[in-house]
């Protein structure tokens, strides 16, 4: 289960920096149609962020129809699926 991340370096060529929100929910979209689910600790470990950062960009995912929060992660929405408020 491994997405290759990749990183910009900051302006003067040196560490790399963290994906932007909308790059990571593009990632996290491939990672979830290509498993089925993800882990809040497996990508927020993995990218080195936090685990805030991967819950928004979740819950960001979910409100557009993406993906279903489950606790600690989430798992594909189903094609058919209606979001239900």
């Amino acid at each position: 289960m491994s997405v290759v991340l990749e990183t910009t370096e900051d302006s003067r060529g040196r560490r790399p920096l963290p994906p932007l929100a909308a790059h990571r929910q593009q990632l996290i979209d491939s990672e979830l149609r290509r498993f089925g689910s993800v882990s809040t600790q497996d990508l927020a470990a993995r990218w080195g962020l936090s685990c805030s950062s991967i819950t928004r960009d979740l819950t960001q995912l979910a409100a557009q129809g993406r993906c279903q929060r489950i606790r600690g992660g989430a798992v594909r929405r189903s094609p058919g699926a209606r979001a239900t408020f």
